[in-house]
C-alpha cells in the first residue's frame, strides 16, 4: 500500500503537526509552497501532480484512492481504469463534480463522522 499525501505550505500558519501525523501513518508526504500572482491572487493547484501520479502507478495499483471533487479528475480516473485498475473518490458532496461520481468505481461521501476533530 502507497499513500500520498499533498500538502499546500500556507503563507502563515504552522502545519508541521498535521504533516507529522500524516507522515507518522506512513504517508509520503509532498508539499508546495502557495504561489502568489502577479494580480495578486494566489495559487496552489495540484492537479497535474496528482494526475502523473495517478497514471505513474496505475500498473502497480489494485485499488487507486481519490480524496477529491475537482471533476479535471475525470480523464486520469478513466485512463487509471482502462489500466484495470479500480477507483475509489472520496468528497464532500457538496463541491463534487457529478461526471467524477460517475466515473468512479466508487464514491465516499465525506460526513462530519470522518473528520478529525481537534
Amino acid at each position: 500500500m502507497k499513500t500520498i499525501a499533498y500538502v499546500v505550505q500556507p503563507s502563515e500558519g504552522d502545519q508541521s503537526s498535521f504533516v507529522i501525523m500524516l507522515q507518522q501513518k506512513n504517508c509520503e508526504v509532498t508539499q508546495k509552497k502557495i504561489r502568489l500572482q502577479a494580480d495578486g491572487s494566489t495559487k496552489e493547484d495540484w492537479d497535474m501532480d496528482v494526475a502523473v501520479d495517478m497514471i505513474g502507478l496505475a500498473d502497480k495499483l489494485d485499488v487507486a484512492v481519490l480524496v477529491s471533487g475537482d471533476g479535471d479528475f475525470v480523464s486520469p480516473v478513466n485512463l487509471v481504469k482502462t489500466i484495470d485498475s479500480r477507483v475509489g473518490v472520496f468528497s464532500f458532496p457538496h463541491n463534487t463534480a457529478k461526471d467524477l461520481i460517475l466515473a468512479a468505481d466508487s464514491y465516499y461521501p465525506i460526513d462530519e463522522s470522518m473528520l478529525l476533530k481537534a
